[in-house]
C-alpha cells in the first residue's frame, strides 16, 4: 500500500485525507493518505522518511522548510523557494510547488477582469 499524508500546524481541519481517499477508492489505487500535525518544520525530511511516506503535500507554516528538506527542487518551487508537494523517488525527497499552477488555473475564467485584491494571511517572522 502506498503511503501519503499532509503535514501542517494545525493540520486537524483539513478536507485533504478525505478527497484524496475517495480518488483512491473510485481509481482502485492501493493507497491510504492521512494528516500529520508537525510541530517543527526542520522535522520534516525525518518524519516523512520515518514513515515511509511516497508523498505528501505541505501546508502553513512548512512550505519553506520543506523546500529546505528537499534533495531536489523542481519547476517554479526553485524561483520561489517555496514547496507544498513532496515526492519519495528512490529514497530521493523532491519538491515541486502546485499553488501557483492551481491559482492561474483557478482564475483563467475570470481573464477579462483588470483590477484585483489579493488577501491572505502573510508570512509570519
Amino acid at each position: 500500500m502506498k503511503l501519503f499524508a499532509i503535514f501542517g500546524d494545525p493540520v486537524a481541519h483539513s478536507r485533504s485525507p478525505l478527497m484524496h481517499n475517495n480518488v483512491f477508492r473510485e481509481l482502485g489505487f492501493n493507497a491510504c493518505y492521512t494528516r500529520i500535525h508537525l510541530k517543527d518544520g526542520n522535522k520534516l525530511r525525518e518524519v516523512f522518511f520515518k514513515l515511509k511516506l511516497d508523498g505528501a503535500n505541505v501546508t502553513v507554516p512548512h512550505k519553506e522548510a520543506a523546500f529546505e528538506a528537499c534533495d531536489e527542487v523542481r519547476g517554479f518551487a526553485k524561483k520561489i523557494r517555496v514547496v507544498n508537494t513532496l515526492v519519495n523517488e528512490n529514497g530521493k525527497l523532491v519538491g515541486y510547488n502546485t499553488d501557483a499552477d492551481g491559482f492561474l488555473y483557478a482564475i483563467e475564467a475570470f481573464s477579462k477582469i483588470k483590477t484585483v485584491l489579493i488577501i491572505g494571511a502573510g508570512l509570519k517572522r
